[in-house]
């Protein structure tokens, strides 16, 4: 590399040209609609501009170690090849991060042009392209003058027209990035139109047969009873077997990736279009997971990041995911403005809020860490469940209650703690539960209503309408005269809306065997001066007892230990005891 002394000073008129030029490259980047365009028109004004004869832009992908050339004007670049970051005057760039010049472009080690080319090339220079603090990409122009050097005011003017390049070329990038999660939108979307067209086909077919059926019987001999009986109940079973298989695959992702894949592409997503600097770390065994499962966590884990690139201005992110025995914890950190908890569990805020609800319809736990201008840590915590065998039998399930988010939030539960039961129908109206339990024949309806009538009118119409079938009904704690009158019109079983998700999958299942389970109550809850615990108390609660320590117990739920002896204040006070050991104590007693 070499520099020469510096030439006489430029007119008053050529500065004047190259500020105009620049002006003008502001005016076409802001107004182009297609970003590649842009980054043409800008290094076709640089060539101009510098007096050079050729030039190329390339791309910048350091953690991989290569780069792509993108644009090339005047030589044949080979645009669209990848290269290694150790080679040609792009890798020079990159290694030096400012500017470099050579008088002659022989001397560049490892250039890629062809012989053509070559020969006609004198002196070269390049810049790099940074965006944000990192370097996306370079700027390369050629001179055929032999007598042609470049100096340190050429390098100066390059940088100047490199840094629209620089915002041209984030721009291609974003453009590319947001292009693909719109067709990878745009076609899931058509494919869950398909399956609900799917469904709808099924479900038309399911009904003439058993209209075919209906007119057999009405027309059969009188020795046609067990045959006949036999074609509807197979009809049945075939049809909840493709229904439930229908709703399988709408929950597979098209690539059929694992939780590894689909974090580390939202991640590169994050560094493309918003320049965040990300880090993923793998421990432990990676397990496969339930389609309908892995699209929730990622669910919640996407809430996190948008929260993340929304609210919190930070410039890095990094993602802890461990699998661990029984156990899928995430741990993401950023390093932006944090903000302060407060006394609440929940940090206030609709982001917090959003990510703590939809952890908890998968049976999650979350805990925030944060400090203004600290950054945040969020730690997830999921129960883990590998993915059924293909040939294992599931038990079809339908789920109905006034609300989508109980529907579905029931059907996340049940379906994440036990792999066999198959949720073939969500359903928010009476009418539409019946009209489903005839065509999906489930083998277990599971219903809740925030009103008590509607509740047991709607397990009664349902036992009429499925009598073979089993009814579980969700009753609110502690309502004793709604669990025995909703068992007698006719439901299977019962759940309380506290339980946790395997105690209402282990009842769905029983149920579904014909074994009928009703919830005790525990004494302690129904002592005296005690009142109602939340579901995060009630888990401290049972810890305390087993005799752990404030530090384990935060532990165990992924919570601070402030949190625990707040939590464990509340439940003395509300059960009217003084100390842990009197907690301890009673826990005893009620357990003989």
């Amino acid at each position: 590399m070499t520099s020469q002394p510096e030439g006489p000073p430029r007119s008053l008129a050529t500065l004047v040209a190259k500020v105009t030029a620049l002006n003008e490259i502001a005016d076409e980047l802001a107004g182009e609609f297609e970003p590649s365009a842009a980054l043409e028109s800008i290094l076709a004004r640089c060539i101009q501009l510098m007096a050079c004869d050729a030039g190329s832009v390339s791309s910048v992908d350091e953690a991989a170690g290569t780069y792509r050339k993108v644009a090339d004007i005047g030589v044949q670049c080979q645009s669209g090849q990848v290269f290694p970051l150790d080679e040609g005057m792009t890798g020079e760039v990159v290694r030096r991060r400012t500017a470099v010049w050579f008088d002659r472009y022989d001397d560049v080690k490892g250039g890629h042009l062809d012989a053509a080319d070559r020969d006609g090339l004198g002196a070269t220079i390049g810049v790099p392209l940074e965006w944000r603090g990192r370097v996306i990409g370079a700027c390369v122009l050629f001179s055929r003058d032999p007598h042609r050097r470049f100096g340190h005011d050429d390098a100066q003017l390059l940088g100047m027209f490199a840094r629209h390049g620089a915002v041209a070329l984030a721009n291609a990038t974003m453009h590319a990035a947001i292009e693909e999660h719109t067709r990878h939108k745009a076609a899931t979307a058509e494919r869950q139109r398909v399956l609900a067209e799917l469904e709808d086909l099924l479900a038309q077919a399911f009904q003439e047969a058993v209209h075919e059926i209906d007119v057999a019987e009405e027309r059969k001999p009188a020795d046609a009873d067990g045959e006949l009986g036999s074609v509807r109940a197979a009809v049945q079973a075939a049809f909840a077997g493709i229904t439930a298989k229908v709703h399988e695959l709408a929950f597979v992702a098209e690539d059929q990736r694992d939780l590894d894949t689909l974090l580390r592409s939202e991640l590169a997503t994050l560094e493309d279009i918003r320049s965040l600097r990300t880090e993923l770390v793998v421990s432990g065994e990676p397990v496969a997971l339930e389609p309908a499962v892995l699209r929730d966590i990622m669910r919640v884990l996407r809430e996190v990041l948008d929260n993340i690139v929304r609210h919190a201005s930070a410039r890095s992110v990094r993602v802890l995911l461990a699998y661990e025995y029984s156990v899928l914890r995430v741990v993401v950190q950023d390093d932006g403005r944090g903000f302060v908890t407060g006394p609440s569990e929940i940090p206030a805020g609709p982001g917090q809020a959003r990510i703590v609800s939809c952890a908890r319809e998968l049976g999650g736990d979350v805990a925030f860490e944060s400090e203004p201008n600290w950054g945040t840590t969020v730690r997830l915590r999921f129960p883990q469940r590998h993915r059924p065998s293909e040939h294992a039998p599931r038990v079809p399930v339908v789920v109905a209650a006034p609300r989508r988010i109980t529907t579905a939030g029931i059907a996340r539960l049940i379906t994440w703690e036990e792999p066999s039961l198959a949720v073939v129908a969500e359903c928010r109206t009476v009418e539409d539960l019946l009209r489903k339990m005839h065509r999906s024949a489930p083998a277990v309806t599971m219903i809740a209503h925030d009103d008590p009538d509607l509740l047991v009118d709607w397990v009664r119409r349902a036992t009429d309408a499925c009598p073979d079938g089993a009814i579980v009904a969700v009753c609110p704690r502690r309502d004793y005269d709604l669990l025995s009158e909703v068992v007698l019109v006719g439901a299977t079983g019962c759940v309380l809306d506290t339980a946790d998700g395997s105690t209402a999958a282990s009842v769905v299942l029983a149920a579904s065997k014909g074994r009928p389970i009703v919830p005790t109550f525990d004494p302690i809850e129904r002592g005296p001066g005690h009142a109602d615990l939340t579901s995060r108390e009630r888990e401290v609660r049972h810890l305390v007892e087993r005799g752990l320590a404030n530090k384990a117990i935060a532990d165990e739920l992924v919570i601070s230990v402030k949190t625990v002896e707040k939590h464990v204040g509340a439940i003395l006070r509300k059960a009217g005891l003084k100390t842990r050991n009197e907690l301890m104590a009673r826990g005893r007693a009620a357990a003989r």
